[in-house]
């Protein structure tokens, strides 16, 4: 739907433990290394962002019967026709990988981009670091909170705003 996603639908689950398996089996068994925890997370999200790539109505439409936040936006609309009726449509895109450490979530307030954090915020990427000169991040702060939850934020470097150089203008006297 236009308002959430069906990344909740439990008839994905033999899916994603499908997938989970492939890529714990390519990226550490076969290669003989042991994934960390944070290793296991980015691959569990790995596999649940590819369940969502369906190519035919009836596995859209069954990941929508079996979604609770589809379920909550619909109903809402439903109880509430006046306020969110209108703002509920089905959207079909083109599937477009994304690798899950290159998605972000900005914040725009009063129209001024004010930080950008990252989508999946409770794990933990290199390749951030490694690119923190080529997309600005000045420093990345872990925070922890409850026992095991963490959230990583990026600091941006301010970019300094150029100076335009007055245009020059030629009068032409009458």
């Amino acid at each position: 739907l236009s308002s959430r996603s069906a990344k909740d639908a439990t008839d994905a689950e033999d899916r994603l433990i499908a997938l989970y398996n492939k890529f714990m089996d390519n990226e550490f068994k076969q290669k003989g290394k042991e994934p960390s925890d944070n290793d296991k997370v980015v691959t569990l999200l790995r596999a649940s962002t590819l369940c969502m790539n369906l190519d035919n109505a009836t596995d859209i439409l069954t990941m929508f019967v079996h979604s609770d936040r589809i379920f909550s936006d619909l109903g809402r609309a439903m109880a509430y026709p006046d306020t969110f009726e209108a703002t509920q449509h089905v959207v079909l895109r083109k599937w477009i990988p994304i690798d899950i450490d290159m998605e972000f979530r900005g914040f725009v307030y009063q129209n001024k981009f004010n930080a950008l954090s990252q989508y999946n915020y409770i794990v933990y990427f290199e390749r951030l670091k490694s690119l923190k000169d080529d997309i600005g991040i000045k420093q990345t702060k872990k925070i922890s909170f409850l026992k095991y939850m963490y959230v990583y934020i990026h600091i941006f470097k301010k970019k300094k705003k150029k100076k335009k150089k007055a245009k020059k203008f030629s009068s032409i006297g009458i």
